[in-house]
């Protein structure tokens, strides 16, 4: 299995012979959804690594799964939404399965106008959490199982219902029926497979 990951040098070079044209740098929000900016190579080039990194709004860091403003104090109306900079830890890029076209770095979050991490990001509350865990003589292993229910109302549809009374892929529950499996498998195959060429290796899975 690949790690996935890819060398900065390598992504100019995959850039230069046009495999990739697109790098996406993302952070986590509080409900672990990836926000950020997508890039054409050159302005990656010049902003992110050049430059002083992507500019971004905290806004994202105050906001409910609705997007809602929320007012807190770490962004509100009160400090106009205040910039943060998006700085790429390199140690995480790499390519996009399901975009060939395209790469992915994860990004740290800093104060616009100093070298100070951004409190509220939760990428820096994990970093300050594991320094506290390092000084205890503590190490962490981590794994996800990660569920979700599988229907085949079309998205927009789904959203229009509120995602009530939708229409599931199996119309009975079948935990662990190598018999739905084979009938969702055309679905959940390809997040097998992408998810390990992404550099997240994935054990199993099941219905």
């Amino acid at each position: 299995m690949s790690d996935g990951l890819l060398g900065y040098d390598e992504l100019l070079e995959l850039a230069e012979r046009g495999e990739i044209d697109t790098v996406v740098c993302g952070a986590p929000d509080p409900a672990g959804r990836i926000i950020g900016k997508r890039l054409n190579v050159p302005s990656f080039v010049r902003l992110a690594i050049e430059g002083s990194g992507v500019c971004a709004s905290t806004f994202v860091f105050a906001v409910d799964m609705d997007m809602v403003p929320l007012e807190l104090p770490a962004s509100s109306a009160d400090n106009g939404w205040a910039d943060f900079r998006l700085v790429p830890d390199l140690a995480t890029l790499r390519r996009i399965p399901w975009e060939p076209n395209a790469a992915f770095v994860l990004c740290d979050s800093y104060e616009m106008d100093s070298d100070q991490l951004l409190e509220v990001a939760p990428r820096t509350i994990l970093r300050r959490q594991l320094a506290r865990a390092e000084e205890k003589g503590l190490r962490f292993g981590f794994a996800s199982e990660l569920e979700f229910y599988l229907a085949s109302t079309p998205s927009a549809q789904a959203f229009a219902q509120r995602y009530r009374d939708l229409d599931m892929l199996s119309a009975h529950r079948n935990d662990y029926q190598m018999s739905q499996a084979g009938r969702d498998d055309w679905f959940i195959a390809q997040i097998r497979n992408h998810m390990s060429d992404f550099g997240i290796p994935i054990e199993a899975s099941k219905p």
